[in-house]
């Protein structure tokens, strides 16, 4: 069987493409997540494969780590880009923890309804810190108690 992955070497500046490159782990919190095909293939994002996230609206912190299984290198890659496709315009936190440098914490917004956006984080002051995790939370403070909101994520890399 042809393996469209077979010979790829892992490249850690992506964190998770959901495709060839899954180099840091899902560790917790958000347990209702799964790799889907992309749902809407237009814009920015025509790939095939993206995480589809389920978030219950009734935890103001629900938390989706991704955990590089050592420590992030930000010496000279430190903007995290991500590209997300939700039906809600809504805040985002991105955090950078689980080393021995204290977490980091950047709040953002989804601003973008309905169709895939990428967004930029700007880590560039964590350049010579140590982090291992990378951790989404997205509605963050909100619980609207409303049915759950999904989100799709995909390319998540630093450049």
């Amino acid at each position: 069987a042809f393996d469209p992955c077979d010979g790829v070497s892992a490249n850690m500046n992506i964190v998770n493409d959901f495709e060839c490159q899954q180099n840091y782990a899902i560790t917790c919190c958000i347990t209702t997540f799964e790799i889907v095909d992309n749902p809407d293939k237009s814009g920015v994002n025509t790939s095939s494969k993206v995480l589809k996230v389920t978030e219950n609206g009734m935890n103001e912190y629900d938390a989706l780590v991704f955990n590089r299984g050592g420590v992030i290198d930000l010496s000279t890659r430190n903007k995290l880009k991500f590209k997300i496709l939700s039906s809600r315009a809504v805040p985002l936190l991105v955090k950078l923890e689980g080393g021995t440098s204290p977490q980091k914490e950047i709040f953002t917004e989804v601003s973008v309804v309905g169709e895939w956006a990428e967004y930029t984080v700007d880590f560039s002051d964590q350049a010579s810190a140590n982090h291992q995790s990378v951790v989404f939370f997205f509605n963050v403070a909100q619980t609207d108690g409303t049915a759950a909101d999904i989100y799709y994520l995909d390319d998540i890399k630093w450049e």
